[in-house]
């Protein structure tokens, strides 16, 4: 993998900022590095201490009457040793393909003998290799000349299954899958000895996909986002993608709760995982999910006086972003005695809640057209994601800057005390509030990998919402 320094945080976060929406209509997308993948296969297949894994094939051939009238078995072993695989997404396809060089084969034969051993079926073969009874032409097996690409080229599918639930009520469970028992397996450059490496083949796959032929990758689960329906999977769509710094990606597509699932896939970003700061994953969120799904019926559902909707892109703005549905009313009169009539100000102000690389969601405030008094309010104040906890029992919530507002003119003195104590106190307290707890969930709990725990490495809104982070050994299982 020839990873430059672009598949880094801050890189994710710039890209994701200026291009806004990028999941092409899905709600949430996870991207998994290959080498994730590897790591499952290598758990499942250990190596030897010297990095190598070991077939032993053995052969019978037809029982023959000798000269003495004793029947024999002929015996052929072949000891075959392979290296440490090459693993590699195909372009395009949800297939994992993997080489294991051929470093080393050796090769014996032998009789057995008697009744005892003509009475062997052949599938207790794999029991003849120390079998003392069996008498080896050679002590030890000897070294078959092999050439240098030889090698055993097996391609495994992946695949999405739903897992049986037996009611409907129930929230689906899917399961992403190596199809084993789907695969191909060539041995490629074997000695003439070896045979044809049909038997290498269906060793190495009975190895890899245990006794049901599939290798689990990861469950998602739909019931733990019990509480939260809006975040409840219902379609999952494969898709792999090799990136220009030489990452390869498997991506999990999700539909959510009522969403319709999208044609298209794919993620319109060049480096969807910063693997040169050591991150194995990130989960994206699509904008409208999160706003109008979570956010703002989180915190309406909390605050008093001021009311947030979720709105679409526009001008500058290329992703969903919040907004104040009810705006702030300010009025009054300025009498000039018998100068002139009594003049009446009035005008309307709203906040917008938008993304950043850096800072979360940004406040500004914007007054609505007919205003008659000047309310250009500069406000400082954002909206950071922050993730705590140990991991496995990971939170992530809004944490809230004090908010520092500027008027200009009369608004100084007669709105901006308000809008000081509606942003630094109602809206904060409220905001800070609002439970982001089902997306915390979801990375850690909806998603599960047999052997590791994703752990959230930090949390971002540059316009879609992204989490990215590293897999651990689960330290329960």
């Amino acid at each position: 993998m020839n990873a430059t320094n672009v598949a880094t945080k801050a890189q994710l976060f710039d890209e994701m900022h200026a291009k806004g929406s990028v999941l092409n209509g899905w709600d949430a997308v996870l991207n998994l590095s290959v080498s994730h993948l590897a790591k499952r296969m290598h758990r499942q297949w250990p190596a030897a201490p010297d990095g190598t894994r070991q077939l032993t094939l053995l052969s019978a051939h037809p029982a023959q009457v000798q000269a003495q009238g004793a029947a024999q078995r002929r015996i052929g072993q072949m000891q075959i040793e392979l290296g440490a695989p090459q693993v590699a997404l195909l372009a395009g396809q949800p297939v994992l393909a993997v080489d294991f060089p051929v470093q080393r084969v050796q090769g014996r034969s032998g009789a057995l003998t008697g009744a005892a051993g003509m009475a062997r079926a052949l599938p207790m073969l794999s029991a003849l290799a120390n079998d003392a009874s069996v008498a080896w032409d050679t002590p030890a097996a000897v070294d078959v000349p092999t050439r240098p690409d030889a090698k055993l080229s097996v391609q495994l599918p992946l695949r999405v299954v739903r897992a049986p639930s037996g009611s409907a009520s129930v929230p689906p469970v899917f399961e992403l899958l190596l199809d084993v028992a789907g695969a191909t397996a060539v041995a490629q450059q074997l000695p003439a000895a070896a045979g044809d490496g049909g038997a290498l083949a269906r060793e190495a796959l009975n190895t890899l996909g245990g006794t049901d032929g599939r290798l689990l990758l990861a469950t998602v689960d739909g019931s733990t986002q019990a509480n939260c329906r809006a975040l409840q999977p219902h379609t999952v769509a494969l898709h792999t993608v090799s990136t220009a710094s030489g990452q390869q990606l498997l991506q999990m597509h999700f539909a959510l709760g009522d969403t319709p699932a999208p044609q298209d896939t794919g993620v319109d970003l060049g480096e969807p995982v910063p693997i040169t700061d050591g991150m194995d994953w990130s989960l994206l969120f699509g904008s409208q999910k999160v706003f109008q799904d979570l956010v703002a019926p989180g915190f309406n559902a909390r605050s008093k006086h001021v009311q947030l909707t979720a709105a679409p892109p526009q001008g500058d703005q290329r992703a969903w972003f919040l907004q104040t549905k009810n705006r702030m009313y300010f009025q009054g009169t300025v009498d000039w005695g018998n100068a002139m009539p009594p003049v009446a100000q009035q005008a309307q102000l709203g906040l917008n809640f938008t993304g950043s690389p850096r800072q979360g969601l940004l406040v500004s405030a914007f007054a609505d057209p007919g205003a008659t008094v000047n309310l250009e309010f500069g406000v400082q104040q954002n909206y950071p994601v922050q993730c705590a906890g140990q991991a496995g029992q990971q939170t992530v919530a809004f944490a809230g800057s004090t908010a520092t507002v500027a008027a200009p003119g009369v608004a100084e003195k007669t709105f901006k005390p308000y809008l000081d104590q509606i942003l630094s106190q109602e809206i904060r307290g409220d905001l800070d509030a609002t439970s982001l707890e089902p997306l915390a969930a979801f990375a850690i709990r909806t998603i599960r990998f047999p052997g590791d725990e994703a752990v959230i490495d930090a949390v971002q809104i540059p316009g879609d919402l992204v989490m990215v982070g590293d897999l651990q050994p689960d330290k329960a299982g």
